[in-house]
Protein backbone atom coordinates (compact mmCIF):
# COMPACT_ATOMS: atom_id res chain seq x y z
CA UNK A 1 0.00 0.00 0.00
CA UNK A 2 0.98 3.64 -0.38
CA UNK A 3 0.25 4.58 3.23
CA UNK A 4 1.51 8.01 4.33
CA UNK A 5 2.97 8.87 0.94
CA UNK A 6 0.91 12.05 1.12
CA UNK A 7 2.98 13.38 4.02
CA UNK A 8 6.39 12.09 2.95
CA UNK A 9 9.11 14.60 2.13
CA UNK A 10 11.67 14.51 -0.69
CA UNK A 11 9.74 12.01 -2.77
CA UNK A 12 11.79 10.26 -5.42
CA UNK A 13 10.81 7.87 -8.23
CA UNK A 14 13.33 5.14 -9.02
CA UNK A 15 13.10 2.95 -12.12
CA UNK A 16 15.32 -0.13 -12.47
CA UNK A 17 15.91 -2.07 -15.67
CA UNK A 18 18.69 -4.42 -16.80
CA UNK A 19 21.61 -3.30 -14.62
CA UNK A 20 20.76 0.40 -14.66
CA UNK A 21 18.55 2.87 -12.84
CA UNK A 22 17.21 6.38 -13.26
CA UNK A 23 15.76 8.58 -10.53
CA UNK A 24 13.51 11.65 -10.48
CA UNK A 25 12.31 13.95 -7.75
CA UNK A 26 8.54 14.28 -7.53
CA UNK A 27 5.77 15.71 -5.32
CA UNK A 28 2.48 14.38 -3.97
CA UNK A 29 -0.50 16.04 -5.72
CA UNK A 30 -3.56 14.13 -4.47
CA UNK A 31 -5.61 11.00 -5.14
CA UNK A 32 -8.01 9.84 -7.85
CA UNK A 33 -9.91 6.53 -8.02
CA UNK A 34 -7.77 5.01 -5.25
CA UNK A 35 -4.58 5.91 -7.09
CA UNK A 36 -2.02 8.46 -5.92
CA UNK A 37 -1.17 11.36 -8.23
CA UNK A 38 2.41 12.60 -8.39
CA UNK A 39 4.07 15.50 -10.16
CA UNK A 40 5.64 14.32 -13.45
CA UNK A 41 9.28 14.70 -14.41
CA UNK A 42 9.82 17.67 -16.72
CA UNK A 43 11.97 17.01 -19.79
CA UNK A 44 12.61 19.71 -22.39
CA UNK A 45 10.03 21.93 -20.72
CA UNK A 46 7.09 19.54 -20.53
CA UNK A 47 6.03 16.34 -18.69
CA UNK A 48 7.74 13.11 -19.64
CA UNK A 49 5.36 10.25 -20.47
CA UNK A 50 6.22 7.22 -18.35
CA UNK A 51 4.38 3.92 -18.10
CA UNK A 52 5.85 1.13 -15.98
CA UNK A 53 3.46 -1.62 -14.91
CA UNK A 54 5.91 -4.06 -13.31
CA UNK A 55 5.22 -6.82 -15.81
CA UNK A 56 8.27 -6.22 -17.98
CA UNK A 57 11.93 -6.03 -17.13
CA UNK A 58 11.55 -2.56 -15.60
CA UNK A 59 10.30 -2.02 -12.08
CA UNK A 60 9.45 1.13 -10.16
CA UNK A 61 9.99 2.12 -6.52
CA UNK A 62 9.17 5.35 -4.68
CA UNK A 63 11.18 6.70 -1.75
CA UNK A 64 10.38 9.44 0.74
CA UNK A 65 11.38 10.76 4.17
CA UNK A 66 9.12 10.36 7.18
CA UNK A 67 8.49 13.98 8.33
CA UNK A 68 8.62 13.03 12.01
CA UNK A 69 11.56 10.62 12.17
CA UNK A 70 13.45 11.52 9.01
CA UNK A 71 13.73 7.82 8.22
CA UNK A 72 13.78 7.01 4.51
CA UNK A 73 10.77 4.91 3.55
CA UNK A 74 10.29 2.83 0.41
CA UNK A 75 7.13 1.92 -1.51
CA UNK A 76 8.24 -0.90 -3.77
CA UNK A 77 6.92 -2.55 -6.94
CA UNK A 78 4.79 0.38 -8.05
CA UNK A 79 2.71 0.60 -11.21
CA UNK A 80 3.16 4.04 -12.73
CA UNK A 81 1.29 5.52 -15.67
CA UNK A 82 0.89 8.99 -17.15
CA UNK A 83 -2.63 10.39 -17.18
CA UNK A 84 -4.19 13.64 -18.38
CA UNK A 85 -6.65 15.50 -16.16
CA UNK A 86 -8.15 18.74 -17.40
CA UNK A 87 -5.17 19.31 -19.68
CA UNK A 88 -2.58 18.60 -16.97
CA UNK A 89 -0.41 15.49 -16.88
CA UNK A 90 0.29 13.52 -13.73
CA UNK A 91 1.86 10.22 -12.74
CA UNK A 92 -0.80 7.91 -11.37
CA UNK A 93 0.74 5.27 -9.12
CA UNK A 94 -0.57 2.20 -7.32
CA UNK A 95 0.87 -0.88 -5.63
CA UNK A 96 1.47 -3.84 -7.92
CA UNK A 97 -0.14 -6.98 -6.51
CA UNK A 98 2.49 -9.27 -7.96
CA UNK A 99 6.23 -9.06 -7.69
CA UNK A 100 8.75 -8.44 -10.37
CA UNK A 101 12.48 -8.72 -9.90
CA UNK A 102 15.14 -6.64 -11.60
CA UNK A 103 17.09 -8.20 -14.42
CA UNK A 104 20.84 -8.15 -14.01
CA UNK A 105 23.08 -8.98 -16.90
CA UNK A 106 26.44 -8.31 -18.44
CA UNK A 107 26.79 -6.12 -21.49
CA UNK A 108 26.35 -8.88 -24.04
CA UNK A 109 22.83 -9.54 -22.69
CA UNK A 110 21.76 -5.91 -22.79
CA UNK A 111 19.30 -5.38 -25.61
CA UNK A 112 20.62 -3.11 -28.34
CA UNK A 113 18.15 -1.02 -30.30
CA UNK A 114 18.47 0.41 -33.76
CA UNK A 115 18.99 4.14 -34.03
CA UNK A 116 19.73 4.97 -37.70
CA UNK A 117 20.26 8.70 -37.28
CA UNK A 118 23.05 11.10 -38.18
CA UNK A 119 25.24 12.58 -35.49
CA UNK A 120 28.79 13.64 -34.75
CA UNK A 121 31.99 12.05 -33.56
CA UNK A 122 34.18 14.48 -31.63
CA UNK A 123 37.86 13.86 -31.07
CA UNK A 124 40.20 16.26 -29.33
CA UNK A 125 42.05 18.71 -31.62
CA UNK A 126 40.23 17.47 -34.72
CA UNK A 127 37.24 18.64 -36.73
CA UNK A 128 33.91 17.02 -35.87
CA UNK A 129 32.99 14.14 -38.16
CA UNK A 130 29.47 13.32 -39.34
CA UNK A 131 28.60 9.66 -38.68
CA UNK A 132 25.56 7.40 -39.00
CA UNK A 133 24.57 5.83 -35.68
CA UNK A 134 23.49 2.21 -35.93
CA UNK A 135 22.41 0.99 -32.50
CA UNK A 136 22.54 1.80 -28.81
CA UNK A 137 22.35 -0.04 -25.48
CA UNK A 138 22.82 0.73 -21.80
CA UNK A 139 26.59 0.44 -22.15
CA UNK A 140 27.43 0.95 -25.78
CA UNK A 141 26.83 2.49 -29.17
CA UNK A 142 27.83 1.70 -32.74
CA UNK A 143 28.08 3.88 -35.83
CA UNK A 144 29.47 4.10 -39.36
CA UNK A 145 32.11 6.73 -40.12
CA UNK A 146 33.47 7.79 -43.52
CA UNK A 147 36.34 5.61 -44.71
CA UNK A 148 38.50 8.73 -44.88
CA UNK A 149 38.28 9.11 -41.10
CA UNK A 150 40.67 7.23 -38.85
CA UNK A 151 40.52 7.59 -35.07
CA UNK A 152 43.80 8.60 -33.44
CA UNK A 153 42.57 7.70 -29.96
CA UNK A 154 40.46 4.99 -28.36
CA UNK A 155 38.56 7.68 -26.45
CA UNK A 156 36.03 9.82 -28.33
CA UNK A 157 32.89 11.86 -27.69
CA UNK A 158 29.66 11.19 -29.57
CA UNK A 159 26.47 13.18 -29.97
CA UNK A 160 23.20 12.76 -31.86
CA UNK A 161 19.54 13.69 -31.64
CA UNK A 162 16.65 11.25 -31.78
CA UNK A 163 12.89 11.34 -31.23
CA UNK A 164 11.09 8.86 -28.97
CA UNK A 165 7.33 9.04 -28.43
CA UNK A 166 7.29 12.52 -30.03
CA UNK A 167 9.92 13.69 -27.56
CA UNK A 168 13.33 14.93 -28.72
CA UNK A 169 16.47 13.65 -26.99
CA UNK A 170 19.91 15.16 -27.48
CA UNK A 171 22.30 12.34 -26.62
CA UNK A 172 25.96 12.80 -25.74
CA UNK A 173 28.49 10.44 -24.20
CA UNK A 174 32.17 9.76 -23.78
CA UNK A 175 32.95 6.49 -25.52
CA UNK A 176 35.79 4.00 -25.83
CA UNK A 177 36.38 2.40 -29.23
CA UNK A 178 36.26 -1.36 -28.74
CA UNK A 179 36.01 -2.65 -32.29
CA UNK A 180 36.37 -1.40 -35.87
CA UNK A 181 35.82 -3.01 -39.24
CA UNK A 182 36.46 -1.60 -42.69
CA UNK A 183 33.58 -1.71 -45.15
CA UNK A 184 33.18 -0.26 -48.65
CA UNK A 185 33.28 3.51 -48.28
CA UNK A 186 32.96 3.47 -44.49
CA UNK A 187 34.25 2.05 -41.23
CA UNK A 188 32.10 0.38 -38.57
CA UNK A 189 32.84 1.43 -34.96
CA UNK A 190 31.62 -0.47 -31.92
CA UNK A 191 32.07 1.52 -28.72
CA UNK A 192 31.62 1.02 -25.00
CA UNK A 193 30.15 3.75 -22.78
CA UNK A 194 32.16 3.24 -19.56
CA UNK A 195 30.14 5.74 -17.48
CA UNK A 196 26.73 6.39 -19.08
CA UNK A 197 25.22 9.63 -17.83
CA UNK A 198 21.67 10.22 -16.70
CA UNK A 199 20.51 11.79 -19.97
CA UNK A 200 22.02 8.92 -21.97
CA UNK A 201 20.33 6.32 -19.76
CA UNK A 202 17.01 8.18 -19.88
CA UNK A 203 17.13 8.13 -23.68
CA UNK A 204 17.96 4.40 -23.79
CA UNK A 205 15.20 3.58 -21.30
CA UNK A 206 12.56 5.61 -23.12
CA UNK A 207 13.57 4.15 -26.47
CA UNK A 208 13.27 0.65 -25.03
CA UNK A 209 9.96 1.48 -23.36
CA UNK A 210 8.24 3.02 -26.37
CA UNK A 211 9.96 1.71 -29.48
CA UNK A 212 10.24 -1.87 -28.25
CA UNK A 213 12.01 -2.93 -31.43
CA UNK A 214 15.14 -4.72 -30.29
CA UNK A 215 17.35 -6.26 -32.92
CA UNK A 216 16.23 -9.84 -33.41
CA UNK A 217 19.57 -10.95 -34.77
CA UNK A 218 22.92 -9.30 -34.31
CA UNK A 219 24.68 -8.15 -37.46
CA UNK A 220 28.06 -9.77 -38.13
CA UNK A 221 29.73 -6.50 -37.12
CA UNK A 222 27.80 -6.30 -33.85
CA UNK A 223 28.43 -9.94 -33.02
CA UNK A 224 32.13 -9.54 -33.64
CA UNK A 225 32.06 -6.37 -31.54
CA UNK A 226 30.53 -8.25 -28.61
CA UNK A 227 32.87 -11.19 -28.88
CA UNK A 228 35.86 -8.88 -29.07
CA UNK A 229 35.00 -6.38 -26.33
CA UNK A 230 33.67 -8.90 -23.82
CA UNK A 231 36.46 -11.40 -24.14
Amino acid sequence: MLDNINIAKNLQIQILWDDQKIEFLTEYIGTRDNEVLLKPYIHNGHPLDLNVDGRGDAICHIFGDDPETGIRKAWRNIALRTIDLDGQKYYSVATVLYYSKPVTSDRRNNVRMRVHTMGELIEQDRDNVGVMFNDVSNHGVSFYAPASYSSTSNFIHISFEDVVNDESYYVTADAKVAYTKKKPGMTYYGCEIPEPGRDFLLYVFMKKLYNNRPKQESSPESQEHENTSDS
